[in-house]
């Protein structure tokens, strides 16, 4: 008779806090804007860009703390366009050279 050995692992996920994903220190990208923090998240759902909301000014290293300060990020340039959309107050666009991406309102 042969043995048969299976290994099987797993991340662990803390749900509570989208900006950590996981043990492994992974971070979502961020911005702080009037004090809330708006994350990068997948949507797919199509915006319409409205007008340019802010600048990041300050980008921040990524660490287990968020910092709180105004236009900050632990992942976007300093420059980097904001913008409003049409169809959603709680979305943003951040527009990148490789492609705007959607950030969402973290409650």
């Amino acid at each position: 008779m042969t043995g048969l050995l299976l290994l099987n692992g797993c991340s662990v996920t803390q749900q509570d806090n989208p900006i950590q994903q996981n043990e492994e220190k992974s971070y979502v990208p961020y911005v702080i804007i009037d004090g809330d923090i708006y994350y990068s998240y997948e949507l797919n759902d199509e915006y319409t860009k409205e007008e340019v909301l802010a600048e990041v000014i300050k980008k921040v290293v990524p660490s287990d703390t968020i910092v709180k300060e105004d236009l900050t990020s632990n992942y976007y340039n300093e420059g980097t366009l904001i913008y409003t959309v049409k169809e959603d107050n709680e979305v943003l666009i951040i527009e990148k050279e490789t492609g705007d991406e959607i950030l969402k309102r973290y409650e």
